[in-house]
């Protein structure tokens, strides 16, 4: 069962990403290291596709920060920048995407924490370490 405050935090972040005008595209709205394969440096396939859809094409590379921050702990806001910088070697952001990526990164992490919270069993901690994710997304883009 999902705390009223988890699906509250979710759907105001969602709200707050709707008031923008961001372009939307197909994207894939779970990057994460189980879902590519590297060889030499470079990603050669992606997996896991049944989370596809047509969404803020920032979610994408939202998704690659907040689950290397799950995984390192140690993200700040010069990793933040490398990875930004991958990204637009590919496709670069408007500024509007830029200025609100940190929103973006706390919904992608929400969106994630929602799913945990409903498909495993709920602990003690669980709101605490969703409010943690939150207040280091946070922290990330500020450091």
């Amino acid at each position: 069962i999902v705390k009223p405050e988890v699906k509250g935090g979710l759907d105001n972040l969602r709200k707050s990403l709707d008031k923008l005008e961001l372009p939307k595209t197909i994207i894939h709205a779970d990057l994460n290291k189980g879902n590519y394969l590297v060889k030499k440096s470079k990603i050669v396939a992606i997996l896991d596709l049944e989370t596809v859809e047509v969404n803020y094409r920032i979610l994408d590379l939202a998704a690659v920060i907040h689950h290397r921050i799950v995984a390192e702990d140690c993200v700040n806001k010069k990793t933040v920048n490398l990875l930004l910088s991958g990204f637009e070697e590919v496709e670069k952001l408007t500024d509007l995407e830029k200025e609100t990526l940190s929103l973006a990164t706390q919904y992608s992490a929400a969106c994630f924490s929602y799913w945990c919270l409903a498909t495993q069993p709920y602990t003690e901690n669980s709101l605490e370490d969703f409010y943690e994710l939150q207040r280091e997304i946070k922290a990330s883009f500020e450091k």
